[in-house]
C-alpha cells in the first residue's frame, strides 16, 4: 500500500516537472516569436537628409551667423539677446554634454533647438528637419533640455520665498501701486494645446478650446514668485489654487509669511495677503473683489476683511 502511494507521488512529481519544462519552453518560443513579429527593420540609422547637417543644418549655419553677425534678428528668432543666450548656455552646458560612441549633438545645438521650439511653438517635426536631426531625437532633446533649464535656473530666478522677500514685495506694492501689505497678485493663464488622446473633456475649458493652466503669483514688477503648471483646462482657478502645494500650505499656515503690520496712517493691524479675482476664495491671506451683483460705490473696488 505504501509502495503504491510512493509510485503515484513519483508519477505526479514527474508530471509536474514535465509541465514546468513545457511551460518554460512555450514562454521562450513565444517571446522569440513576438520579438520577430515586432522587430522593426530599419532602412537606415541616419536618414540621408541628415548627412548634410554640417553643410545645411540650421545650427551650423543661420544660427551661428545670427549669433555672431545679426543680434537684432537673433533676438527676434529666439526671444533673448545674444548675451542672455551665452549666459544660459554656460549654466546648462555641463548638464547637456553627452558622451557616446557616436558623435553626440553639442550642448549649443540642444539649447538652440529647444529655444527655437519654445519661441515659435512650431511643430517638432518641422523644427527637427531644419536642424537636420531625427524627429524622435528632437523630442528627446527638447524634453531633456527643458528639465535641465528648470533644474538649473529655478533655484536662482524662482527661489522659495522667505518672510524677508515677502516683506520687500509688500514694500514695492505700496511704493509702486499704493497698495499696502500686498505680497502678490495671483491668476491663471490657459495655455492652448492639442487635445491629448483619450482625455475626453478634461482639457476643454470655458473659453471653448483645449488647454493646460499656468497658475502664478507675481510681484509688483510683474515678476513670477511662484508657479504651478499643468492642471486640466476644465478646472477653475479656485480649484487649482486649492489643490496646489502652495495653496494648501497657506491654508495650513505653514508658509513663512510676514507678521501683520499697521496699515498706513491708521492704527489697524492687517495681515499680509495675495490679491486675486472672483474665482479665488476670501481668506486671511487672500483678498478678492466683491461679487458683481449689488455693488455699491464703496464696494466697487476691493472686498476686505475689515469689519463693515
Amino acid at each position: 500500500m505504501l509502495r503504491n502511494k510512493r509510485k503515484r507521488l513519483k508519477r505526479l512529481q514527474n508530471a509536474l516537472l514535465n509541465l514546468s519544462m513545457a511551460w518554460n519552453l512555450f514562454m521562450i518560443t513565444s517571446s522569440s516569436l513576438l520579438e520577430e513579429l515586432t522587430k522593426v527593420n530599419r532602412r537606415w540609422w541616419v536618414r540621408p537628409v541628415h548627412f548634410d547637417q554640417e553643410k545645411c543644418g540650421h545650427y551650423q549655419n543661420l544660427f551661428n551667423y545670427l549669433l555672431n553677425e545679426d543680434n537684432e534678428l537673433f533676438y527676434q528668432d529666439y526671444r533673448m539677446s545674444v548675451e542672455q543666450y551665452k549666459t544660459i548656455l554656460a549654466m546648462v552646458q555641463p548638464h547637456l554634454q553627452k558622451f557616446s560612441k557616436r558623435t553626440p549633438h553639442p550642448p549649443g545645438l540642444r539649447l538652440a533647438l529647444t529655444l527655437s521650439f519654445l519661441a515659435h511653438g512650431d511643430n517638432v517635426n518641422t523644427t527637427a528637419r531644419g536642424f537636420r536631426i531625427g524627429k524622435s531625437t528632437a523630442y528627446k532633446i527638447i524634453f531633456e533640455t527643458c528639465n535641465v533649464i528648470w533644474n538649473v535656473l529655478q533655484p536662482i530666478y524662482l527661489p522659495k520665498p522667505t518672510a524677508d522677500s515677502w516683506r520687500r514685495i509688500a514694500e514695492d506694492f505700496y511704493e509702486i501701486w499704493n497698495f499696502p501689505n500686498c505680497i502678490g497678485a495671483v491668476d491663471g493663464k490657459h495655455i492652448q494645446i492639442q487635445c491629448p488622446p483619450k482625455t475626453g473633456s478634461l482639457y476643454y475649458n470655458y473659453k471653448q478650446f483645449f488647454s493646460i493652466v499656468l497658475m502664478a503669483a507675481a510681484d509688483a514688477e510683474y515678476k513670477f514668485t511662484w508657479v504651478d503648471i499643468g492642471d486640466y483646462g476644465s478646472m477653475s482657478d479656485g480649484g487649482i489654487w486649492a489643490e496646489s502645494a502652495f495653496g494648501s500650505a497657506l491654508e495650513e499656515g505653514s508658509v513663512d509669511l510676514p507678521l501683520p503690520r499697521l496699515l498706513p496712517n491708521s492704527n489697524i493691524m492687517f495681515p499680509h495677503f495675495f490679491v486675486g479675482d472672483e474665482a479665488f476664495p476670501l481668506k486671511m491671506y487672500m483678498m478678492r473683489p466683491y461679487p458683481k451683483k449689488d455693488l455699491c460705490d464703496r464696494r466697487r473696488y476691493w472686498r476686505t476683511l475689515l469689519p463693515q
